[in-house]
């Protein structure tokens, strides 16, 4: 989900009763920055 408002990305799953959030990135960073960051999350 990206933020209307601001210049940030919500990556989140919906489970059963939760939500579970993964990582909240500033899209104003290097891609590459980005792309190792959200490697490292979903890799836990």
């Amino acid at each position: 989900m990206l933020s209307k408002r601001f210049p940030y990305a919500i990556y989140y799953k919906l489970e059963e009763n939760e939500i579970r959030v993964y990582r909240i990135l500033d899209c104003r960073q290097n891609p590459i920055k980005i792309k190792k960051a959200l490697k490292s999350s979903f890799t836990l």
